[in-house]
């Protein structure tokens, strides 16, 4: 319900970052003592509960349920991580089901490929390179079938089967809301996510087959819309968030490139989201080069 475009929908977009900002002002309230000062806290308190305590804070209810299904998805900023550094990402994954891969380059593609240990614990793969960011994939530890791809925006569509289930599989990758900036430290100042919107309900329209069919539904990758966006709720429909599920903490998963030192994610816009399956637990790992977090769930049949 929030504004989507310029300075209030980028204030929309880091409206977490405002908040945490603004408790810099408390030392002001302690030596001020003033009461004015004191109800805009509270006020502070109360509204960022409210916004963001379902994103934040999660209790998920005790399950005796086990993993059926790990999955990741890893947006490898079309090569600039480097071939090597990607190849080691991917081989150091444990017991990963299903690899969602964004922005992956025809030379990482091969790269693949070609890797002895790879080629043995994904042997199937849905792949669809393309130099820059228009690259997507998935690799996984069981057979795909019924595969399409698709452009603008970019996504892969595949169905797994899942010991006598189907689950039906959607990787995605819109392009960003476009941001103007100003200085060489590149401050935003403008935003515009019109487009952005429409390749997300464009994403939702090639799942309404599999939505009305009632199958098993998992929809991965980077979709470029943070929760606090108009944008993600749409996107979001009728299916479950897992970080907003069971997560804990904001769960960013995504810096800009001159940020990565810090080892943490600064936004949250990569997403796995599902139908008529369970989540039990997520990781988030920004330890990696890129500009993007490495996201694996754990899933359990329902």
């Amino acid at each position: 319900m929030g504004p989507r475009d310029g300075l209030p929908g980028l204030a929309n977009l880091l409206s977490a970052h405002l908040a945490i900002a603004a408790l810099a002002l408390l030392p002001l309230l302690w030596l001020t003592r003033s009461r004015a000062l004191a109800i805009a806290f509270g006020v502070l308190l109360i509204g960022g509960a409210l916004r963001f305590g379902d994103e934040w804070i999660s209790t998920p209810a005790p399950t005796a349920l086990g993993t059926d299904l790990r999955v990741a998805t890893w947006n490898l900023e079309f090569g600039a991580i480097g071939i090597a550094a990607g190849l080691d990402g991917l081989r150091s994954l444990e017991d990963v089901d299903i690899v969602a891969l964004q922005e992956l380059t025809p030379e990482q593609a091969r790269a693949i490929e070609l890797d002895p240990l790879l080629s043995t614990t994904y042997p199937h793969r849905a792949m669809a390179p393309a130099p820059g960011t228009g690259g997507i994939g998935l690799l996984g530890t069981r057979p795909f079938s019924d595969v399409q791809s698709f452009s603008d925006p970019v996504s892969v569509r595949a169905t797994v089967e899942l010991d006598g289930d189907t689950v039906v599989v959607h990787n995605a990758h819109p392009l960003p809301a476009s941001i103007g900036t100003v200085t060489a430290m590149r401050l935003p100042v403008a935003y515009d996510s019109a487009a952005r919107d429409e390749a997300l309900a464009r994403i939702r329209e090639r799942m309404a087959m599999d939505m009305i069919d009632g199958e098993a539904v998992l929809l991965i990758g980077d979709f470029n819309v943070a929760p606090t966006e108009p944008g993600y709720e749409p996107l979001a429909a009728g299916l479950v968030d897992a970080h907003r599920e069971i997560g804990s903490g904001p769960g960013w998963t995504w810096r800009p490139s001159r940020f990565e030192f810090l080892g943490v994610g600064l936004l949250r816009i990569d997403y796995v989201f599902m139908r008529g399956l369970e989540p039990l637990a997520i990781t988030t790992d920004c330890t990696r080069p890129g500009d993007h977090c490495l996201v694996v769930v754990d899933l359990a049949r329902r």
